[in-house]
């Protein structure tokens, strides 16, 4: 490759947004014969096609050398720029100055780049940095980007990835500082499977319009996706580990978002905004430890002082399998005001809240750890303290959901198990109370299964008689928690026998007033705190027999009673 004076390529920053202040004058040698340098040359005379070889030692022998100048590549065109295997470190400068450039295939595959590295505004169809290690700050601004694979790749300081649009992002890589994708966008796929963030990242603004996927991703500061959307045909979370504050605040969502198996040991707020669609949020398997869960309900016209809502998709959270600290369920309505100024862009939101419509939200299986069901009394009470379904939207739910199955008695029995602890642990008695008898319940359904299934005999039998025990402990308690079922079962015992006295009292021709006494030895009979004596004229041996039989069940009723009244009275 021969050299002949210098390159004629000048990059007039007048010409585009740029972050280049003032004429900047390429400082490489000319290409051979032609009036361009090796880099800028395909740009302006598209005849002549260095090698790619030839490329990569030019430079090279630009980092190398100690003119500072060397080092700034800026609106360079060529065709593959392969720098795979390289160690990048620049002798007179403080970073590799690639701005504007133009690029089908920039390969930095196994490179170690020490130093910063400036892609601002740059037009790459193929960013290949797998198993790279970037050692210094990188900036990829406003870039045009087709393909960008960033697998095993590790970057050690700041990366900016701001305002750059992305067909295709593979990103399985460990960020060591701070990373930010604010107002990028990906039209295709988006992918941050089993990446590590372990300083504070931005995705705010971050328009996700294909497949977005951040499975077993792992964050270790604080996280915001604040004012994104994911409007394209997948959004995946499952796995994620949110080692501190994690904030979804005013995020869209046209397709049903999966959080399944998320781990949030830090402080969390979601914010779930469904502007025309209906969508199923999965957290199945998800340890949330604190923070609230908004359903945004509607949405407050920007163009009028009045207070009026757009009807939006219907928003429902399956919560299966979770695991719930202190989280908060409620519904919002918000107003968001954009005001654009010369400098920046300020927002003003007021917002709404109002008690979540439980009938959106599904517990299974869910633990309850310090979550507050007092909170939802009235719309727990609406729907009968049912709490294991919700109205389904007609959409395809989340991967995770997608083989959910009908729940059996056995899941329903665990599920108000769970839950009857949750709320006695928080001190809340009277949810305690209802959630109890759905767990009984569901123990009687499933006695009730056993009867009905295909089992041994001996199998069966013990299922008929457990289904009795249950539905005798309803009746005459209310499974201890209604003692006035009680005392209802008590008088109807007392008034049944009262009529059994009057009609073997009337055989042994007493006379037929004696419904009064008859009452009274019943009631005498069944408190036992007083030795009934039938009238005189029925001295009869079968009539003491079943005066004591109402007696033995008196005993047990009453102290059944004083046990159910306690209980009661300590829930």
């Amino acid at each position: 490759m021969a050299m002949s004076g210098g390159c004629s390529y000048k990059f007039n920053p007048e010409s585009s947004e740029t972050t280049i202040s003032g004429q900047w004058t390429c400082p490489h040698e000319s290409y051979e014969d032609a009036a361009y340098c090796v880099f800028h040359v395909t740009r302006c005379d598209p005849e002549v096609q260095p090698s790619t070889m030839e490329i990569r030692t030019a430079f090279l022998e630009g980092l190398q050398s100690d003119d500072p100048r060397r080092s700034q590549f800026i609106g360079i065109s060529v065709e593959t720029l392969d720098l795979s295997e390289a160690d990048l470190h620049v002798v007179g400068g403080d970073s590799i100055d690639l701005r504007h450039a133009s690029l089908n295939v920039l390969n930095l595959t196994s490179a170690r780049v020490n130093d910063v590295l400036r892609c601002d505004d740059a037009n790459i169809e193929n960013l290949l940095a797998d198993v790279s290690e970037f050692l210094d700050r990188v900036r990829l601004c406003g870039c045009q980007i087709e393909l960008a694979r960033f697998d095993l790749a590790t970057f050690e300081r700041y990366a900016n990835f701001n305002g750059t649009e992305f067909k295709e992002l593979y990103c399985n890589t460990a960020f060591f500082n701070r990373v930010r994708f604010n107002e990028s966008q990906f039209s295709d796929t988006a992918s941050f499977h089993n990446t590590t963030f372990r300083d504070w990242t931005d995705f705010g603004d971050t328009q996700f319009h294909g497949t977005a996927i951040f499975s077993r991703a792992r964050f270790n500061d604080d996280v915001t996706f604040t004012r994104s959307a994911f409007t394209g045909e997948k959004c995946n979370f499952k796995g994620c580990r949110f080692r501190r504050k994690a904030t979804f605040e005013h995020v869209q969502f046209t397709i049903s978002p999966d959080f399944a198996e998320i781990d949030c040991t830090g402080s969390h707020h979601f914010q779930f905004h469904a502007p025309a669609a209906d969508i199923i949020v999965s957290f199945r398997d998800a340890n949330l430890t604190q923070g609230p869960i908004e359903l945004v309900i509607g949405e407050k016209h920007e163009d009028t002082d009045e207070w009026k809502y757009d009807p939006s998709g219907e928003i429902a959270v399956d919560f299966t399998d979770a695991s719930l600290g202190e989280v908060d369920l409620h519904s919002q309505i918000i107003h968001e005001e954009i005001k654009e100024l010369e400098e920046s862009t300020s927002y003003l939101v007021n917002t709404l809240n109002t008690v979540v419509d439980l009938d959106t939200i599904r517990f299974r299986r869910t633990t309850f750890d310090g979550f507050d069901f007092s909170k939802y009394h009235t719309n727990l009470l609406e729907s009968n303290w049912n709490i294991h379904h919700f109205n389904t939207p007609d959409v395809d739910g989340p991967p995770s959901l997608q083989f959910t199955k009908e729940p059996t008695p056995t899941d329903l029995e665990e599920t108000y198990l769970k839950a009857k602890n949750g709320a006695r642990a928080s001190g809340d008695n009277r949810a305690a109370s209802e959630f109890f008898l759905r767990e009984m319940r569901q123990r009687r359904a499933q006695h009730y299964a056993t009867v009905r299934s295909d089992k041994s005999p001996l199998t069966r039998l013990k299922g008929i008689l457990s289904t009795a025990a249950n539905d005798l402990l309803y009746v005459t308690a209310g499974y201890g928690e209604r003692p006035s079922y009680v005392i209802g079962i008590s008088f109807g015992i007392i008034l049944f026998a009262t009529f059994l006295f009057q009609g073997f009292l009337a055989s042994y021709r007493a006379p037929p007033s004696i419904w009064i006494e008859s009452f009274l030895f019943s009631f005498q009979s069944f408190i036992t705190f007083t030795i009934g004596s039938p009238p005189s004229g029925s001295e009869s041996p079968f009539i003491r027999m079943l005066s004591a039989f109402e007696g033995f069940l008196g005993a047990f009723l009453i102290a059944l009673f004083v046990f159910t009244l306690t209980r009661s009275v300590h829930r």
